[in-house]
């Protein structure tokens, strides 16, 4: 499970930033990185997402502010993890 949390340095209330989960994937030797899922958060707004146990990156984006990337979660079975996306 991640949970998720937004707070965006804005004054704009619909504001709301985009996140993507990622993994990075083998195929024929090469790495790439696939995006699992994506999920759009309101400023200050909380979310869930259930992920199955692995390692995932986690990018989160929105209007006039730039890109902020997490690397290396950790998602383990029966142990939440816990993100704010200050952006």
């Amino acid at each position: 499970m991640l949970n998720l949390n937004a707070l965006i340095d804005t004054e704009d209330e619909d504001q709301y930033v985009t996140v993507s989960i990622r993994q990075i994937t083998e195929c024929n030797s090469i790495e790439n990185e696939i995006e699992i899922t994506s999920v759009n958060i309101l400023n200050g707004a909380n979310v869930e997402i259930t992920l199955p146990t692995g390692v995932y990156n986690v990018a989160a984006f929105c209007n006039n502010k730039e890109t902020i990337t997490h690397l290396d979660i950790i998602i383990e079975k029966d142990n939440p993890y816990s993100l704010s996306i200050e952006i």
